[in-house]
């Protein structure tokens, strides 16, 4: 695996892992939706890594 390829799965996983603990502490502290918060992200991510 090349070393972007190693990079982009960490920042990857670490955007999910920030998304699952939300989650599993109730949801945002701002009180923003997870779900929607999650979806921006993935969103975001998608046009950064293209």
């Amino acid at each position: 695996m090349s070393p972007r390829v190693v990079r982009l799965v960490v920042v990857l996983r670490s955007a999910r892992h920030g998304v699952a603990t939300l989650e599993a502490g109730g949801g945002s502290p701002l009180g923003a939706d997870v779900e929607e918060r999650s979806t921006r992200l993935v969103e975001f991510l998608d046009r950064g890594l293209r």
